[in-house]
């Protein structure tokens, strides 16, 4: 597990690495709009409403270059529909309803951003949300949600059926401040690898990660879950052959569990977490 976790976390960076070369193709932009091509921000932008940058190709390098995007609560910062090989990097960006908004986005990287949501998050829908999307890398990002609203900060769902698959999210700082946001949320997607992000979570209903909807072969590892009035890890509705292994999980409240799984579920693997719990009928492992 530890040479693979090595691999992982070498890949991630090199393939870091190899998109900063693209820096020389990408054109400055001072506004939001369409993206065709790769670009690069050159200051910050606040916009009135609304959806900040729109990609409608392939093959793309988005360069934040450390400037801020503020949104007025609503809308996408990044929305993206049927695109593959983007890479988003080295942007902060705030006050927007949805971060990035991906529907059948393929082989794309998402690294070293800050993003802070403080606007409305609609029902059933996440920070960052990949729906229906393959092969896409979250990775060294910081990641925040004030806001309440049955919500996820990364969510991985499906349209018309599509889940979404192998995909990985790793080496993330995520926090969720209000109830119902759960830190990660596995809603119908199979072969995700979640794997060394630091989680943190305040409010009733709101677990570090929550597998739900039958995800299948999903692999949680090595992830620090610090969780204030839910559960660490749950696993939910009939999800099968997933594993949970060598996480640091710390719980706070009552029913507050470290690892919580209902029955129906089949061929978990829990092993090698530690568990600190504290509060009234809370459980390390609860089945």
């Amino acid at each position: 597990m530890k040479k693979r976790d090595e691999f992982i976390r070498v890949f991630l960076i090199l393939l870091v690495l190899l998109v900063y070369p693209l820096n020389f193709l990408v054109s400055g932009i001072t506004a939001c709009g369409n993206i065709s091509n790769s670009v690069s921000l050159t200051q910050s932008i606040y916009i009135q409403n609304g959806t900040c940058f729109t990609v409608n190709a392939n093959n793309l390098y988005l360069n934040g270059s450390g400037f801020t995007v503020t949104g007025n609560t609503s809308g996408s910062f990044v929305l993206m529909n049927d695109t593959f090989n983007i890479t988003i990097n080295n942007f902060n960006a705030r006050n927007f309803s949805t971060m990035i908004n991906l529907t059948r986005v393929n082989s794309s990287l998402f690294t070293g951003n800050n993003f802070t949501s403080d606007g409305f998050v609609s029902s059933d829908t996440g920070v960052i949300t990949l729906a229906s999307s393959d092969n896409n890398s979250v990775s060294f990002n910081v990641i925040e949600s004030n806001i309440s609203g049955n919500s996820q900060v990364i969510d991985l769902t499906w349209v018309t059926t599509v889940v979404s698959r192998n995909n990985t999210i790793a080496f993330n700082r995520i926090k969720a401040n209000d109830t119902n946001t759960h830190g990660i949320a596995i809603r119908v997607a199979t072969n995700t690898t979640i794997l060394s992000n630091i989680i943190e979570t305040n409010g009733t209903n709101s677990n570090g990660i929550d597998i739900q909807g039958g995800g299948p072969n999903n692999t949680i590892s090595n992830n620090t879950i610090n969780i204030t009035g839910s559960s660490g890890i749950a696993i939910r509705i009939n999800s099968i052959n997933n594993i949970v292994i060598n996480n640091i999980l710390n719980t706070i409240g009552s029913s507050a569990h470290g690892i919580s799984a209902v029955s129906g579920n089949k061929e978990i693997n829990i092993s090698n977490n530690s568990i600190l719990i504290a509060g009234n009928s809370a459980n390390g492992i609860q089945f």
